[in-house]
């Protein structure tokens, strides 16, 4: 892969990653409000199968969650990788950024 591919493809990763967690959100908020509007409206076997609607939607997107941040591990090891080879081309952005992303993958976030 090209510089600009590896660069390309973290950006691709984390909008990915981006917009799976905010339609995680929305099915989360939707449950919420359902349950404080229509709680005392509903009986057991309508609530019990609007959990589970619910419910294998929240699984799906934290599925689709792992899924994204999974691919995040082999892109910093094939860029570190690619950083620590002697190459011309490689800029030194990117040595930079591969190291950030090694770091990360160690620590586990950037706030510790």
């Amino acid at each position: 892969m090209s510089d600009y591919e590896l660069a390309s493809l973290f950006f691709t990763i984390m909008e990915a990653a981006q917009a799976t967690f905010a339609n995680f959100l929305a099915i989360i908020s939707g449950m919420i409000a359902v349950s404080y509007f229509f709680a005392h409206k509903l009986d057991r076997t309508l609530s019990a199968l609007l959990l589970v609607i619910f419910s294998l939607f929240s699984l799906g997107f934290i599925n689709e969650i792992f899924a994204a941040y999974s691919d995040l591990p082999d892109w910093a090891l094939r860029s570190a990788h690619r950083a620590s080879c002697p190459r011309p081309v490689w800029a030194g952005w990117a040595r930079s950024l591969a190291a950030l992303a090694v770091w990360h993958l160690c620590h586990g976030s950037f706030s510790q």
